[in-house]
């Protein structure tokens, strides 16, 4: 029955799924919308590299001093290693055993219904990275009861299923000297209570995990980076909450100290200020750098704070780079023009990133996501497990191409 099984599968496969499998990923979120990808790029055994001019020619009122201050730009290059990411999804043969008969659509539903389950869970971990600081950290304990933890920014909840294994650090995961607690253990996620911000875990942490206490980082086990950008680097990481160093700043090969915003952008502290001020501000930064802004990537929380103030009601429509699916929201109107507001509940409340989408280009080999194919087959029979299998997966990198048009805004 297995070959026939496969048979089937592959023939719903390519009819339900004749576009690809990006669209199904992309639907699940505004914020993986937002990137537009550059189309699938052949490998050729190397990792993309991305030039930016920092300075230009100098000049002087008078030929001596021009002369004596002639120069060549600096042109520093960032090389972007590839993200990886898998979602390995199983189809009951019990249960698509239990199709026949039923004609087609039977079969197409079961699919889809694993489908749909590995689109949602790709789309979560990408969002998790996307709105991270690039260390991979999906939530930070606020406090721990026993098998209870309680996220000190209840939002980062969503990130939270069961059964998902969990690694935990007193690190953010940002540097190679960063390390996980009591050797890497994991705890697994037995429930999530969403409302509550609470996540319960299978093993009590005095006992298992006696290390780990409030204030630590979780991480999907394997997300731990430590520096390595083995994970996608995400806006927040391209354009950090702190300015880099020059002289101890080394991102994909790159000291952006040398010149902060147009290697990482601006960063303002609105602590002391409304949402729709900061957005104004942010504008200002970016325009005193010769940037411009066209839209706002801002959590629901500080979204309805503008909406409230009556400046966003217009609607918008853009289209992606998934067919059959559109980028919508609402219009802001501020004194330096209009700007796109892109809601995502990824995307927490002390937080929001001021930029231009077009600035942003989402890399990767094949498509984004693909499905492996295994001799003409994406489906094949487990050996453990009364079931088929297959696997969803990416290599992609974010290329920031003009952070001068970006502004981190952040709360504290």
């Amino acid at each position: 029955m297995a070959a026939s099984t496969v048979a089937l599968l592959e023939n719903a496969m390519k009819v339900r799924y004749s576009k690809g499998f990006g669209p199904g990923v992309a639907m699940k979120s505004q914020l993986i919308q937002f990137f537009k990808t550059n189309g699938k790029e052949p490998f050729d055994g190397f990792s993309w590299q991305h030039t930016y001019r920092i300075n230009e020619m100098v000049g002087a009122s008078d030929f001596g001093s021009a002369l004596d201050a002639r120069m060549t730009p600096t042109y520093p290059r960032a090389t972007i290693t590839r993200a990886k990411d898998f979602v390995i999804s199983s189809v009951d043969l019990e249960a698509v055993a239990a199709t026949e008969g039923k004609g087609g659509a039977a079969l197409v539903n079961v699919l889809e219904e694993s489908m749909d389950t590995s689109f949602g869970g790709m789309a979560l971990s990408i969002e998790n990275m996307l709105s991270g600081d690039g260390g991979g950290a999906r939530g930070v304990i606020g406090s721990i009861s026993g098998k209870v933890v309680t996220l000190s920014d209840t939002s980062k909840v969503r990130f939270f299923k069961k059964g998902l294994p969990c690694q935990f650090s007193d690190y953010a995961g940002t540097a190679t000297t960063d390390t996980l607690r009591d050797a890497g253990k994991t705890n697994t996620v037995a429930a999530v209570d969403q409302a509550a911000g609470e996540v319960t875990f299978e093993d009590t942490f005095s006992t298992s995990l006696p290390n780990t206490v409030a204030g630590d980082y979780i991480f999907r086990k394997s997300d731990f980076d430590k520096g390595a950008k083995r994970i996608l680097q995400g806006p927040f990481s391209w354009c950090p909450k702190t300015a880099p160093v020059f002289g101890s700043d080394s991102f994909y090969g790159m000291d952006r100290g040398t010149s902060v915003a147009c290697l990482a952008g601006s960063r303002l502290d609105a602590s002391a200020m409304t949402t729709l001020d900061a957005i104004g501000l942010a504008c200002t930064y970016i325009q005193n750098v010769d940037g411009m802004a066209d839209s706002v990537l801002i959590g629901p929380t500080r979204a309805q704070e503008i909406i409230d103030f009556g400046v966003a009601q217009q609607e918008f429509t853009e289209k992606t780079s998934y067919v059959g699916v559109d980028l919508k929201g609402l219009v802001v109107r501020t004194a330096l023009g209009n700007l796109k507001l892109i809601v995502s509940s990824a995307i927490p409340a002390n937080k929001m990133l001021v930029t231009r989408r077009d600035v942003w280009e989402l890399r990767h080999v094949r498509a984004f996501p693909f499905v492996v194919n295994d001799g003409g087959n994406s489906w094949k029979l487990e050996e453990t497990a009364d079931a088929l299998q297959m696997r969803l997966q990416y290599y992609a990198g974010l290329v920031h191409l003009r952070p001068e048009n970006t502004c981190h805004v952040y709360w504290t």
